[in-house]
């Protein structure tokens, strides 16, 4: 026999930031597909930016799925990742349309 368990488990508040940023990167690979690129690009640099900042401001306890190193090299890599793809969508020039 299992003991039952009479207290149930909350979920993390990391997880949850984490199920927004997964949300989030399939409405913004859609954008990309069917619409303006440039709007789906800039939606995943942001989506990355929202799970860095979280991922700063959580405590290591609660930080949840977000959580797969260290803090620091967590928050570089998607600062990092981010910052590009924003930079690349503003950057980067339409092409002449076609004639």
């Amino acid at each position: 026999m299992s003991p039952t368990r009479s207290r149930r488990t909350r979920v993390q508040p990391g997880t949850l930031v984490f199920a927004f940023e997964v949300t989030a990167c399939v409405l913004g690979l859609a954008v990309l597909a069917f619409g303006p690129w440039r709007l789906g690009i800039g939606m995943l640099g942001a989506v990355l930016l929202v799970g860095a900042l979280a991922r700063t401001v959580l405590p290591e306890r609660h930080s949840g799925l977000l959580r797969v190193r260290r803090a620091t090299s967590d928050v570089l890599v998607t600062t990092g990742m981010g910052t590009v793809l924003l930079v690349l969508a503003y950057l980067i020039p339409d092409r002449p349309p076609l004639p």
